[in-house]
């Protein structure tokens, strides 16, 4: 008898196409027999995952992270007709700066069910059903393109699925799921078919439609387009990037060009905000976000974010270490913390180190072949260009949430070396790999219970109890009662004010008022005004100002600066029941005319 053939193991860097040789010992049937057991354990995974998921939902609150309240709204626009727009915001201005698949998976939802909150399980389940197939789709891309065994391949797909972050966005009304979904689909496909000798026309077609799908769920699906074309002119001609490259850019950057100007809102008068200032393209975010701030520091602040957000990723036992247990309200003795603070250190460093070694270790492989087109495959370049984008675009604060996304390729890199290559220190490899496995899974249960713990006290918490919620629920019910419809509010809830009051809003944050010296100027005052005065806004919101989760200030800034500036114009109707929120009324004519 034949000894097995042992399946060729590709990581993550390697550029060579996969062989998967099918033992000449095992019988059609005990090959059936394998691929019905594997598809049940897969099956039985995904199944348990969707009811931890499912479980961990918020039924009664969306749009406090803003990006929720957005998908959702303009999911709503979609589905009854009215076109891509920001439904919530006074003249409802067409949306420009997120793309428009995921808010179509949503008006699947809204269609079904328009009655909302009601309808808010079912968009929850459209989402975490994304996450599902995606990983579904991860699993046999392990398989079949980086010919990983396995049980390895279950092992990184519990990685992804468990994660603490994978968890919070596959029960939040986040693009995450369906970028992954589409994403992975894209270089499953481009990985096995591009591989051959000449890639046909209808092949790179294909690959370029997978592509736009990704682009089309999140504007840096174009990386993986970026990512493709440089492979091919590498690995086969520039000519057939150019076949590849021009129906990938007709599908994706044409197609979003020309929304970009057909689409375009009209500017208001000057000295009046745009009503849709905070709902931009990324050209103009990003402007924003680098013109004030230094060069110097800006990069330090992503490098560090980046060091952070792979290590809260990677082993988020680390850094929601003090989250985890004071949800659970047990106290920590000082031993706990020192033990924690070396931990963050070694962890940091760590992983940070594990990655630097790797890279270091390609380089000296491109150097010594004089070519990097061997050792690197389409989502090595891919995850390379993707970090790189987000190191440059500054949202350190926001690093983990967008790594999140690269979470498979991450943990490929990562376990490349210790992966079995023959039978030499087999039983080493594997027992680290154990290890690294068992580290990054301890905290999933957790980190499910902070979850749904944070969901369910709908997602406004200061450790441990919720505070503002019921807030915000009985000043609904009074707009509701006692304001006339379709008046128009200020506040810094917009996206959630709309969908549980139907009213128009007006943003009123930081970038409505801007800052000198940690003051408002008069000409902010002035611009503010003219701006409520232009889009009749009838009612002003002074509530809490939240970062995150969690309360920063007792009153939005502006809001209160605006009130204490001019209180002969403002009149206050309501108050919450415990004080944290005041509704006034605005009478425009005794606001100054500029």
């Amino acid at each position: 008898m034949k000894p097995s053939l042992p399946r060729k193991v590709v990581a993550l860097g390697s550029g060579s196409k996969t062989t998967d040789s099918a033992p000449p010992s095992v019988s059609a049937q005990g090959v059936g027999w394998r691929r019905f057991w594997v598809a049940c354990i897969l099956g039985l995974t995904l199944l348990g995952l969707g009811l931890l998921y499912y479980d961990a939902l918020d039924d009664q609150v969306i749009g406090f992270v803003r990006d929720d309240g957005i998908y959702a709204i303009t999911a709503k626009a979609l589905a009854e007709g009215q076109g891509y727009k920001l439904l919530h915001l006074v003249s409802e201005p067409n949306q420009l700066k997120y793309p428009i698949l995921y808010p179509l998976i949503l008006a699947v939802g809204w269609w079904i069910q328009p009655t909302f909150p009601g309808n808010f399980l079912l968009l929850g389940t459209l989402t975490l059903s994304c996450y599902l197939a995606a990983l579904g789709v991860l699993f046999f891309y392990l398989r079949e393109v980086k010919a990983l065994p396995g049980a390895l391949a279950w092992g990184v797909v519990m990685l992804v699925g468990a994660n603490y972050f994978t968890i919070f966005n596959a029960t939040s009304l986040m693009s995450e799921g369906a970028f992954l979904l589409f994403s992975v689909c894209a270089l499953y496909y481009a990985e096995k078919k591009l591989n051959g000798p000449s890639p046909k026309g209808k092949t790179l077609f294909v690959a370029a439609l997978w592509a736009a799908l990704a682009f089309h769920a999140r504007i840096l699906g174009i990386l993986i387009v970026a990512a493709t074309a440089l492979w091919l002119a590498a690995n086969h001609s520039k000519k057939t990037a150019l076949r590849y490259l021009v129906p990938a850019l007709g599908l994706t950057v044409l197609p979003w060009g020309i929304w970009q100007v057909v689409g375009a809102n009209p500017m208001p008068p000057e000295g009046v905000i745009r009503i849709d200032h905070a709902f931009q393209n990324y050209a103009q975010e990003f402007w924003l976000v680098h013109s004030n701030q230094d060069g110097l520091k800006l990069l330090a602040d992503c490098l560090g974010g980046l060091v952070t957000g792979l290590m809260n990723l990677l082993f988020p036992i680390v850094p929601n270490y003090f989250k985890l247990y004071q949800a659970q309200e047990e106290a920590l003795s000082p031993g706990w913390i020192r033990a924690y603070l070396v931990l963050v250190l070694l962890f940091s460093y760590g992983v940070l180190g594990c990655f630097v070694v790797r890279l270091l270790g390609k380089l000296r492989a491109i150097w010594k072949t004089r070519s990097w087109a061997p050792h690197c495959s389409i989502a090595g370049l891919y995850v390379f260009l993707y970090v790189g984008v987000i190191l440059v675009w500054g949202y350190e604060h926001q690093v983990t949430r967008f790594l999140s996304v690269v979470l498979p390729w991450l943990w490929l890199f990562l376990l490349a070396p210790l992966l079995p290559k023959g039978q030499k220190h087999t039983w080493i490899r594997w027992g680290v790999m154990v290890g690294i496995f068992g580290l990054a899974m301890w905290p999933a249960w957790s980190g499910y219970q902070h979850i749904r713990r944070v969901h369910l006290d709908h997602n406004i918490a200061q450790t441990p109890r919720p505070v503002l919620w019921p807030e915000y629920r009985d000043t609904f019910r009074f707009i509701q009662a006692q304001v006339p419809s379709h008046t128009a509010i200020g506040t810094i809830a917009e996206t959630t004010t709309y969908l549980y009051t139907g009213h128009p809003t007006f943003v009123t944050d930081f970038l409505t008022m801007p800052m000198e010296n940690g003051r408002f100027t008069q000409a902010s005052f002035d611009t503010l005004v003219n701006s409520l005065r232009y889009y009749e806004v009838g009612y002003l919101m002074v509530e809490p100002y939240l970062k995150g989760f969690t309360i920063e200030q007792d009153e939005n800034p502006v809001a209160a600066a605006l009130v204490h500036e001019y209180p002969e114009a403002f009149q206050r109707v309501y108050q919450s029941p415990q004080g944290k929120i005041s509704l006034y009324a605005i009478d425009l004519a005794r606001l100054p005319k500029h």
